[in-house]
């Protein structure tokens, strides 16, 4: 009985042995494929943008890290680039950044910000506008105007407390 139990108890280690062996090389492949492309320091920490290939499938995706943790990531999305357009500092008590995505290299680009308060939660809009913002910041606000066709008003977007809103 001594016998079969500690047979039975090198077979489970064994098992669990192949299966722990087996998850950390995966974990390196995909370390081995992700780039850390863009790295800044903010009033919630520190924010990095990291783009991951999947060479298997043809896939790249990108990972927005705050301290570590994930932020945002793209989700069965194919994007040309996605970069962290602009870092808006001076707002009361928290930094904000526009990330822009673009979808086909020289193709157009939507935008989404990125909140991230001193204290609290960080966010992440959903995707805005189209083409190169016109951006103007007060202490209170950012407005981002994205030019329409001649003779169409452009649409306008307001952040404000960790708000976006469409005007």
């Amino acid at each position: 009985m001594q016998l079969r139990n500690n047979t039975i108890c090198s077979i489970t280690l064994l098992f669990f042995s192949i299966i722990f062996a087996s998850q950390s090389v995966d974990a390196q492949k995909i370390r081995s494929r992700s780039k850390v492309l863009e790295s800044l320091t903010t009033k919630a920490g520190v924010l990095k943008l990291i783009r991951i290939d999947d060479y298997d499938i043809g896939e790249t995706n990108w990972v927005v890290l705050l301290n570590g943790r994930m932020l945002y990531r793209t989700q069965d999305d194919v994007f040309g680039s996605v970069r962290l357009h602009t870092v808006f500092k001076g707002l009361a008590s928290r930094d904000a950044v526009l990330m822009q995505e673009t979808f086909n290299p020289g193709g157009p680009s939507q935008f989404r910000i990125i909140n991230l308060p001193a204290k609290g939660q960080a966010t992440v809009t959903e995707r805005f506008g189209v083409l190169e913002p016109i951006i103007t910041q007060d202490m209170k606000q950012i407005t981002f105007s994205f030019a329409g066709k001649p003779g169409v008003k452009p649409d306008t977007w307001i952040y404000q407390n960790g708000v976006l809103t469409k005007q």
